[in-house]
């Protein structure tokens, strides 16, 4: 039995051949037809057998983070878009398991910006993979994100999980990191986005920012008003105004 990463291989080097030839021998008329039936033998006849293989299949390829072969599917199967949900049907599960996997540890749970930085590094993780095997595909981009949602939104404690995670930035965390803040506030915002009960997050936030503002022990104000502004795009001036409205009375 051919491997998928062998079939993948071989069946891009069939079309570049065939495409070469048609480009050379063939009038602009005949060419699309050809590569078309080429592709349709090659592509959509074979991709849903070829990435259920058991051992070499998309789920092992996503389970051991094979990437580069995933990379070489992906640009196998675009060649057939409608047999791009192959891969990503696969992908959807296997994000969300390996979120569970923090969402559901007792230990980590103890912790919330323990909690908060597993579920950035993973998004990280996943942001890089949906880049480099997939080029930032829709498709894919949507499916790993409704996978986060799923997981994060699981657990009731996310939404205040993570205001305590932006707290902890803001009076330690961005100590020294003034060229990353952008970046490191953006992370967390990223997260904030795919929370359904984002209410739970905005009273914890208020209640945190009003405790830095008391007790003046935020590192940065530019990150604060940095978030404040990524906030407003999301939920509009009412809750941003009640924001910079205490920071005005502190004043």
């Amino acid at each position: 039995t051919v491997r998928c990463p062998e079939y993948v291989n071989s069946a891009l080097a069939a079309i570049k051949k065939e495409e070469d030839k048609v480009l050379n021998f063939l009038d602009k008329e005949t060419r699309p037809m050809l590569i078309s039936s080429l592709e349709n033998v090659l592509v959509s006849n074979h991709a849903q057998a070829l990435t259920e293989k058991e051992k070499t299949g998309v789920a092992d390829m996503f389970k051991d983070k094979r990437q580069d072969e995933l990379k070489k599917l992906f640009i196998l199967l675009s060649k057939r878009q409608d047999t791009l949900a192959y891969i990503f049907q696969k992908m959807k599960p296997y994000i969300e398991q390996r979120g569970m996997t923090v969402v559901e540890d007792k230990e980590v749970m103890k912790d919330p910006v323990l909690f908060t930085t597993k579920l950035i590094e993973l998004k990280r993780e996943m942001d890089s993979m949906v880049d480099n095997a997939f080029s930032n595909h829709p498709s894919f981009m949507q499916a790993r994100d409704k996978a986060f949602q799923t997981f994060m939104n699981e657990c009731p404690f996310t939404p205040t999980f993570l205001a305590e995670y932006v707290d902890m930035l803001m009076r330690t965390g961005l100590k020294g990191k003034q060229a990353e803040t952008e970046n490191i506030i953006g992370e967390a915002f990223e997260l904030f986005k795919l929370l359904k009960q984002k209410d739970a997050f905005t009273a914890r936030h208020q209640q945190l920012y009003a405790l830095r503002l008391l007790q003046n022990t935020s590192i940065s104000q530019d990150a604060e008003e940095m978030l404040i502004s990524k906030l407003k795009i999301e939920l509009g001036a009412q809750y941003v105004n009640k924001l910079v409205q205490m920071n005005v009375d502190m004043k």
